[in-house]
């Protein structure tokens, strides 16, 4: 028994896409604002007062944190991004694995970073250069995270097994 394709069928899963879609879309614009304002925390414009300068480090690690979670919880939980690669190319399960493992790693050193700032300002011994090295780090973690998951994402869904174009 087949069932005839409708726009009125349709429109409950097209409707689920554009959901979908738009919610990657402004997880992409999140996480693109937060590199870049992690980026200009630590550019040439920053502040010469250490205190100023780890405080608007801390915002900006505080906001990728927030958008990691959003992101780890968008990707890892059952219909994000992870199973569904893996559903559809169960050889990428380790390349999934390592991903996961990332996100846990990059919301630790958010974590941490967020405490040395407290620490430094909490006793007004403040070494800038610390902080700015690890959050140099933190950004590059992310950086390099979001071009494996886009790797995961074109080889789960564009290429083809046995190799490019067949």
């Amino acid at each position: 028994m087949t069932f005839p394709l409708t726009a009125t069928t349709l429109e409950p899963a097209k409707q689920e896409t554009d959901v979908a879609s738009k919610d990657a879309e402004t997880h992409y614009q999140a996480m693109a604002h937060a590199l870049k304002q992690l980026g200009q925390s630590l550019g040439p414009g920053a502040s010469d007062d250490p205190s100023t300068r780890i405080r608007n480090v801390q915002a900006a690690v505080r906001t990728m944190r927030e958008v990691l979670m959003h992101h780890q919880a968008l990707t890892e939980e059952e219909g994000g991004k992870i199973p569904e690669a893996t559903s559809h190319k169960p050889a990428l399960i380790p390349e999934s694995e390592r991903l996961v493992a990332q996100h846990a790693d990059m919301l630790r050193r958010a974590d941490e970073l967020d405490r040395e700032v407290e620490l430094q300002l909490a006793f007004e011994e403040f070494d800038a250069e610390l902080i700015y090295l690890e959050a140099l780090v933190l950004r590059d973690l992310v950086r390099a995270h979001l071009w494996r998951a886009n790797s995961l994402a074109y080889e789960a869904y564009f290429r083809v097994e046995g190799g490019e174009g067949g």
